[in-house]
C-alpha cells in the first residue's frame, strides 16, 4: 500500500482551539485513570462523574458505580434483586436514577 501526503491548513478561532484542549486534556486525565487500574476491579465510585437524572450507564459503569464486578452485577440481575437494565439492541444501559432509589430502599 502506497502512502499519500496531503497538506491541509485548518484555521481555528482562539476559543475553538481552547475547547479542544480542554476535550483533549479530560480525555487524558480519564485514561490516566482507567488505565491505572487495569487488571483490577475498579472499586472506585464513579458518582462524581456522572450527572443528570435522566443518564443511562453502561454495565462497566454501574458496577464500578456499586463497587462490584461485572459477574457479581449480571448475576444480581440475573436472580432480580436489582433493577433490569434497558436493552437499545445490543446496548445495555442502567437508569442512574433507577439505582439511586434501589439504594435508597436499602
Amino acid at each position: 500500500m502506497e502512502t499519500i501526503s496531503i497538506p491541509v491548513e485548518i484555521k481555528l478561532s482562539p476559543e475553538t482551539i481552547q475547547s479542544f484542549a480542554t476535550a483533549f486534556s479530560q480525555i487524558i486525565a480519564r485514561r490516566d485513570r482507567i488505565g491505572a487500574s487495569v487488571g483490577a476491579v475498579n472499586r472506585e465510585p464513579i458518582a462524581a462523574e456522572v450527572g443528570g437524572p435522566s443518564l443511562l450507564i453502561s454495565k462497566k459503569e454501574t458496577a464500578r458505580l456499586l463497587c462490584v464486578s461485572e459477574k457479581t452485577l449480571w448475576n444480581l440481575c440475573h436472580r432480580g434483586e436489582m433493577p433490569q437494565p434497558i436493552r437499545f439492541g445490543s446496548a445495555v444501559r442502567w437508569s442512574l436514577e433507577g439505582l439511586k432509589a434501589w439504594v435508597a430502599e436499602g
